[in-house]
């Protein structure tokens, strides 16, 4: 394997003369079938969210939408978008989070996804959303979900079984256990920066003579919006800058951002050698492999190509 990067600066990790036959039948007749197949990846620009962000939507704009600028880059809407009656529930995000601009991390888009009852009634399951972001209990819940710790008992029902039934919420955050802390010691994290040095400063906190429920709401903010969201204006002490992971409800465990994303369309966390067809409308394994029903390939694939 070799170890260079190209002009992009993306590992040649693969050695494409070892590739098999059966993915490339062009090659060995060196017809350049290779060459010119169609790229056909959807690109993931989620992470390159405009300043101006404004969406063009005709009607309400709903979280399962993939036409929505807004809710595509996890932000709730704004004056200057043309949606009418928007039931967007991500305008209450800075609720959850605790920081005014702040905007949600694709996983965290199809969690809440899964909270809206079957229906056609998309005002009323958007409505109980909105209700949703702004419940302390439900903030606690995650806090719990990116510690780590979901023993059965600390699992309430948040589904809503028919339209006109709320979310049913029954659940108490109590003192968080050394234990919880545990869990993430061996998981990769700089032993300096995110999970670590909250880990630290939480401990300290805890260890003063009269630590204040600010400092504690603070710092679990942190936490969140290090797991969840993404933030143009964290508080000051923020050690949300430090982490470069984020909390997968896909995996239940934190995921190194520079080697898994999550897939709007599908619905998914996936690696990084995973990309999404357009064509076939799936996910498909190998950035260096096309894909196995339209034989539709990779950018980083066309790109390597293209050096041959």
């Amino acid at each position: 394997m070799s170890e260079a990067y190209d002009s992009d600066g993306i590992p040649d990790i693969y050695d494409f003369e070892e590739l098999s036959e059966t993915y490339d039948p062009g090659r060995q007749a060196g017809d350049g079938r290779n060459r010119n197949r169609k790229v056909t990846e959807k690109r993931d620009d989620s992470r390159d969210c405009p300043e101006d962000l404004q969406c063009d939507c005709k009607g309400g704009c709903t979280l399962d939408s993939l036409t929505c600028k807004c809710i595509y880059f996890g932000a709730g809407c704004s004056t200057g978008c043309t949606c009418a009656e928007c039931i967007n529930p991500l305008h209450n995000l800075s609720t959850l989070f605790g920081v005014p601009e702040v905007r949600a991390q694709p996983c965290l888009i199809s969690y809440l996804q899964s909270f809206m009852p079957k229906g056609p009634n998309k005002v009323k399951a958007h409505a109980n959303i909105d209700k949703l972001l702004r419940k302390p209990e439900f903030k606690k819940d995650l806090i719990l979900h990116v510690l780590g710790h979901r023993p059965p008992e600390f699992i309430p029902n948040y589904r809503v079984r028919t339209e006109d039934e709320p979310p049913r919420i029954g659940f108490v955050l109590g003192p968080l256990p050394d234990a919880l802390f545990e869990d993430y010691a061996d998981m990769g994290f700089d032993n300096e920066k995110g999970f670590p040095a909250w880990k630290k400063a939480w401990k300290e906190l805890q260890a003063s003579p009269n630590p204040s429920p600010e400092e504690q709401d603070a710092l679990l903010n942190d936490l969140l919006l290090a797991g969840l969201g993404v933030a143009s204006q964290p508080r000051e002490a923020s050690l949300f800058k430090y982490f470069d992971h984020y909390y997968s409800f896909c995996h239940s465990s934190w995921q190194d951002d520079g080697n898994t994303s999550h897939c709007r369309t599908c619905g998914e966390c996936m690696d990084w050698r995973e990309w999404h067809c357009k064509v076939c409308n799936v996910c498909t394994y190998g950035v260096s492999i096309p894909c196995e029903g339209c034989g539709g390939v990779s950018s980083t694939y066309a790109r390597t190509q293209r050096k041959r």
